[in-house]
């Protein structure tokens, strides 16, 4: 069943939790499993096209000229040094085969069939294409994925080898061999199987990633609630200093992913 990103955001949560592809503007977006993920998309190569959805101008460029940064776009670089970068997301992504059009625009045809419809990317709908593949694929919300697995020499063009180095590049923070986040695949699902809410390593592989999340912050969310209420059983939260609102902190209150 395709859905429409046209919608609230309560609805499309709900299209998500149910596993659904994503219908934007007419583009289908594909919701891969974590067993899809993993076996046909590969995990390096799953870190390093979901990450496009968090760069920023400033990751892709090294100007030494502020005023040159205030003058491109993230768009802008992905049609020009980082075109065949995007088309590889757009191809990834969707069950469409998309090129590069002189109007700086992306199209597509049905059926791979000049006659038949088309369909387009372009500066108009960009940002909310990225921002949904965001809120479908990308763990840790926010923030550019880092994986040490990543390796450099996946890429296929200098443009690429360029983006699979950011995403390696260590924060000026912390230790070279520490990713910017504890959060990853492999520690989700290791974690939600070690915490027997019914998933093991036979049948976690169908979910998809925005159901393997919420999975994932929702047992959070119930262990940070038992222990309020365990601290303030045994006297340790004092309520009167600390007032304590029970129905924010609910394990049944809805997951902001």
């Amino acid at each position: 069943m395709k859905t429409k990103f046209e919608m609230s955001d309560s609805e499309l949560k709900a299209r998500l939790l149910k596993g659904l592809d994503i219908d934007y503007q007419g583009v289908v977006i594909r919701n891969y499993s974590i067993g899809e993920i993993i076996e046909d998309l590969g995990l390096d190569r799953y870190y390093y096209l979901a990450g496009l959805t968090t760069v920023e101008v400033k990751d892709l460029v090294k100007a030494n000229n502020p005023e040159d940064i205030d003058k491109l776009t993230v768009y802008g670089l992905f049609c020009n040094e980082f075109r065949a970068t995007f088309i590889d997301f757009l191809n990834t992504f969707t069950y469409l085969q998309w090129e590069y059009v002189s109007i700086k625009e992306f199209v597509a045809y049905e059926d791979n069939d000049r006659k038949k419809k088309r369909y387009r990317i372009n500066l108009n709908n960009f940002e909310g294409l990225m921002k949904l593949i965001k809120k479908m694929y990308v763990i840790n919300r926010g923030e550019k994925k880092n994986e040490l697995d990543i390796d450099p020499i996946m890429a296929t063009s200098k443009e690429a080898k360029a983006l699979a180095e950011f995403f390696l590049e260590p924060d000026e923070k912390t230790d070279k061999n520490d990713s910017k986040s504890g959060i990853t695949l492999n520690g989700v699902i290791n974690g939600l199987i070690s915490k027997g809410v019914g998933y093991n390593y036979s049948n976690i592989w169908d979910l998809k990633m925005y159901q393997l999340m919420s999975l994932y912050y929702g047992v959070i969310r119930d262990e940070d609630y038992q222990n309020v209420i365990t601290s303030v059983y045994h006297g340790v939260w004092d309520t009167k200093k600390n007032p304590v609102n029970f129905n924010n902190i609910h394990w049944s209150k809805e997951v902001n992913i």
